[in-house]
């Protein structure tokens, strides 16, 4: 089986519709009123929760993965659970670790995809709509939403990044899983094959998040800075 290979004819055209998707749902949510655009997130929550349990029943059930990928130790799979909660009860550091979790990692899975699947195979089509739903989330959450990111939310979404690392590395040792990719790189083309051999590529990835939080952080005050910005309205603490 062919592993996809990033930049391809494919991979470009599935992030083009990607992206037009994204665009499309997070433009109609910013042209809701605020108070309309927080219960949308509520049911933008819903369908998460529902989203979760069908792709890991597709994996389970259809692709014959492992029982081990339905427990939320990956980071995408984590932030299923975070970005409902988030969107749920409109807490500000939930909704911190939704976007710069998702801008460092789930979108750099899309740059660098891993699918055990060729193009348009039922795997394929999971491995993107999961990834592309949390990016969506997390575009909702700053421009339907209304959530701003700050330098304090980011250097609060590091600190619980490595509390979350810490417990992914503990089920990793316990278990012999490889959540996170913190025991061995993906077998696809990544990043991971520049950051040196295990463990040091541990470290490189400590500042490769570093420098993604810090790019992010400033490409969303930018944008904040245009006309998608809502007025603020701040989360609960």
């Amino acid at each position: 089986m062919n592993l996809v290979q990033p930049f391809s004819r494919e991979h470009a055209e599935t992030m083009v519709v990607v992206v037009g998707v994204i665009a499309g749902v997070v433009g109609y949510g910013r042209s809701l009123s605020i108070e309309r655009a927080h219960n949308a997130s509520r049911v933008f929550a819903v369908v998460l929760m529902l989203f979760y349990v069908v792709e890991n029943a597709i994996r389970v059930g259809l692709l014959g993965a492992p029982v081990s990928v339905i427990f939320p130790f990956e980071l995408c799979s984590i932030l299923f659970f975070v970005a409902a909660a988030g969107f749920w009860t409109n807490k500000r550091w939930l909704l911190d670790i939704v976007v710069f979790w998702t801008f460092s990692g789930t979108f750099q899975a899309m740059i660098t995809p891993t699918p055990w699947g060729e193009f348009l195979s039922l795997e394929y089509v999971r491995y993107f709509a999961a990834h592309s739903i949390l990016v969506l989330a997390a575009t909702w959450a700053v421009i339907a939403h209304g959530h701003r990111p700050t330098p304090m939310g980011a250097v609060r979404a590091f600190i619980l990044l490595q509390i979350w690392a810490a417990i992914g590395g503990t089920v990793n040792a316990l278990s012999g899983q490889n959540y996170m990719f913190l025991r061995h790189p993906p077998r696809s083309p990544t990043l991971f094959d520049y950051l040196g051999r295990w463990p040091w590529y541990i470290l490189s990835l400590e500042l490769v998040g570093i420098i993604s939080f810090a790019i992010w952080l400033g490409l969303w005050a930018l944008v904040l800075k245009t006309p998608l910005a809502r007025p603020e309205k701040r989360s609960e603490a």
